[in-house]
């Protein structure tokens, strides 16, 4: 796909990074990038310091994101909106049901730039991310194929990533 800009006569440099909402926000603020694929609107501070640098900045809905919570197939039990704080957080599978295992939670989750892990922190823990930072068996990253191959290497795993769909059609 970025062949086409090239092909098309762009002259600039045409580059596709995969890292979270934040990071790319924070490039296109110091002037690294000049368009951002964000799964979440500026913030004030971040707004206010795109002002502060002279920079006009315009959002534009394209699709909305969904949130995908899934188990390394271990355990398969659908979860509660009530539940799901403490999956998140807790050190082994049967902290949260007694019926579960007593495995440890090898967590994968995106990293502290995702707009992702910042829906998650505002949705579920009123934006304070310290318990999901503080829990043991944390492995955070921006890559999205990096949460899913740690989901499939161990069944007691647990993580969540964005899940979205882009549809097109030719007319």
């Amino acid at each position: 796909m970025l062949d086409k800009y090239v092909q098309s006569g762009f002259e600039g440099t045409v580059s596709l990074d995969s890292i979270g909402s934040g990071a790319g926000i924070r490039r296109y603020l110091h002037n690294e990038c000049d368009v951002v694929s964000a799964s979440r609107a500026m913030t004030m501070k971040e707004k206010m310091e795109a002002i502060s640098l002279g920079k006009e900045t315009v959002g534009i809905v394209v699709a909305m994101d969904a949130v995908a919570v899934c188990t390394g197939g271990g355990v398969s039990d659908d979860v509660s909106m009530a539940e799901l704080p403490k999956l998140l957080t807790s050190d082994t599978w049967g902290e949260v049901r007694l019926e579960w295992p007593d495995e440890p939670i090898e967590k994968y989750y995106p990293g502290q730039d995702s707009g992702t892990f910042d829906f998650i922190v505002s949705t579920l823990f009123s934006g304070f991310a310290g318990s999901i930072l503080s829990s043991s068996g944390l492995q955070l990253s921006e890559d999205d194929h990096v949460l899913v191959q740690g989901l499939l290497g161990d069944p007691w795993a647990l993580g969540f990533f964005r899940l979205f769909v882009l549809c097109g059609s030719k007319r």
